[in-house]
């Protein structure tokens, strides 16, 4: 589902058919489509998106070889408030 919302989506931007004709001819329903387009990030979320290329640069710049105890430490240096559980979890999204 999660790739037929902005296909969607951009049909409708588009004009080339209305809302209720995309969701009938992709047999999807109009209410979770409805939903989706006004989806907000949590704030946990939001501060991901920021932290992650930042997590990834730090392990990078230190030719992948720090693991999540020193990014922390780093992170923490620079300002940053974040557990390792967390740099785990952003590591793990990004492929690193």
């Amino acid at each position: 589902m999660s790739e037929l919302y902005p296909a969607a989506q951009s049909i409708v931007d588009d004009g080339v058919a209305s809302e209720r004709e995309v969701c009938q001819f992709l047999d999807i329903a109009r209410t979770p489509f409805q939903r989706w387009k006004e989806f907000e990030l949590s704030p946990m979320e939001e501060d991901d998106m920021k932290l992650q290329p930042l997590v990834v640069s730090i392990f990078r710049q230190h030719k992948r070889r720090y693991g999540t105890r020193r990014i922390v430490d780093q992170m923490r240096d620079g300002g940053h408030s974040l557990g390792r559980r967390r740099v785990a979890k952003l590591m793990g999204k990004s492929g690193t």
